[in-house]
């Protein structure tokens, strides 16, 4: 809310929730790199389900050995119809998870999509590595 009254515009207003979830996004992978064995760095899919499960969004694969995850628990659901900011908070923090992961673990930079509630399982998250050159379709 506090973006909301800051922020003028929408398009203003986006790209500060969009540069606050990356914030929190790379604190949360810090975070976890300072958790986990420092021999093997987790998946960029096990990274992501690890942290948005402790955040409380329950995700699944969409399909299995996928980038692709339903996240099938809001932890607020009841507020998003309100204030749709927070879905680009949440966009934000995910590619802030995904970018701090990878810095870590030298992979190039992934693409990260968020389709809010577009399916009865939940959001739709599709992760995209920089270099996969995979045409392969997830059905929603």
């Amino acid at each position: 809310m506090a973006l909301e009254t800051a922020c003028p515009d929408t398009r203003s207003r986006n790209r500060a929730a969009l540069k606050a979830g990356m914030a929190w996004g790379r604190t949360l992978a810090r975070q976890s790199r300072e958790n986990t064995e420092k021999d093997i760095p987790p998946s960029v899919t096990q990274t992501l389900l690890n942290a948005l499960t402790t955040l409380g969004f329950a995700p699944v694969r969409a399909q299995p050995n996928t980038t692709c995850l339903y996240l099938t628990s809001c932890p607020f659901l009841d507020s998003v119809s309100n204030h749709p900011i927070i879905c680009t908070i949440h966009l934000g923090m995910i590619q802030g998870l995904v970018d701090g992961r990878n810095k870590k673990a030298g992979d190039k930079q992934a693409s990260v999509s968020l389709k809010p509630l577009s399916s009865p399982k939940g959001c739709f998250l599709k992760v995209v590595k920089a270099d996969s050159r995979s045409k392969r379709r997830v059905k929603q």
